[in-house]
């Protein structure tokens, strides 16, 4: 009974010994703990200054760069008239199409830039004295090219293509190439854009000046082939009633009736390019009456 109570005894000590290390270890944990929060503490006192001065510098770096960046646009714009003004002054005959088209859009650009923000700048007026000057250039080539490109079509072509049920797209020799209808296409675009409407007349003239040309020489072939077809030389060898015609004298007495037939598409043709001058010229009236 009494080994009992000793070893009972002894367990208690060893229990009571380990108490307190644990205690003493608890106790070293927590001054560790607080030792490091104290450090994180004076740590983070450091750091967030330097941080906070290191996001401002970041903001300010920013703000510099977008500033470079607004400093080298205007520069840009101040520099626009050096840098196009000789290529607009050529005019758009001596430059590919697009680089001029290029060049007036960098035009508009500055001078929208200059009345938004400097209206009295001088710069604004020699730009837009550049400007009016390529889109008048423009104008003047539209008016060039098409000159240029419209031929009037002769009698026998018309003739051949009515025949043969062609249209004008599918005649190469007297339609307008491609490129070169494209190219009018984007001036067109270009110059109705930005309220050139002279341009509509310009076209409208000289097509319809080439169309009436046409018209005329196809009604003039007529006038000429039914008097070649009705000269006494013609009648005389005309055979007689009862005889069969020739397929030569066929052929021509064909070809008169139909060349008579022609008359009356010539003259719709003709009402035609009346009508379209006439609605050209109500279209213009009536742009300039909304644009004012």
């Amino acid at each position: 009974m009494i080994e009992k109570l000793e070893q009972i005894e002894n367990g208690l000590s060893v229990l009571r010994e380990a108490g307190r290390k644990n205690e003493q270890i608890t106790m070293n944990l927590v001054g560790i703990l607080n030792s490091f929060e104290s450090r994180i503490g004076r740590l983070q006192d450091t750091i967030l200054p330097v941080y906070h001065e290191t996001e401002t510098l970041r903001l300010k770096e920013e703000n510099v760069e977008k500033c470079l960046k607004l400093l080298d646009e205007v520069m840009g714009y101040y520099n626009v008239s050096k840098e196009v003004g000789l290529l607009v002054r050529s005019g758009p005959s001596s430059v590919p199409l697009d680089d001029y088209l290029t060049a007036l859009t960098s035009i508009e650009s500055a001078v929208k830039h200059f009345q938004k923000n400097n209206s009295q700048s001088v710069e604004l007026e020699n730009l837009l004295d550049l400007f009016n000057n390529g889109g008048d250039a423009l104008n003047k080539e539209f008016r060039e090219i098409l000159t240029r490109h419209s031929k009037v079509l002769p009698a026998v072509a018309i003739l051949e293509m009515i025949e043969e049920d062609h249209t004008m797209e599918e005649n190469s020799s007297v339609s307008i190439p491609e490129h070169v209808q494209s190219d009018l296409k984007r001036m067109a675009e270009w110059l109705m854009f930005h309220n050139y409407d002279s341009y509509m007349n310009v076209y409208a003239s000289i097509r319809s000046n080439i169309l009436l040309r046409s018209v005329q020489g196809l009604k003039d072939y007529q006038k000429a082939s039914s008097l070649t077809m009705a000269s006494p030389s013609t009648l005389s060898a005309l055979p007689s009633p009862s005889s069969p015609l020739p397929v030569t004298h066929q052929n021509n007495f064909q070809t008169f009736f139909t060349l008579s037939s022609y008359v009356v598409s010539t003259r719709f043709i003709i009402f035609v390019v009346l009508a379209y001058q006439i609605s050209a010229r109500f279209y213009q009236k009536r742009t300039s009456s909304v644009c004012h």
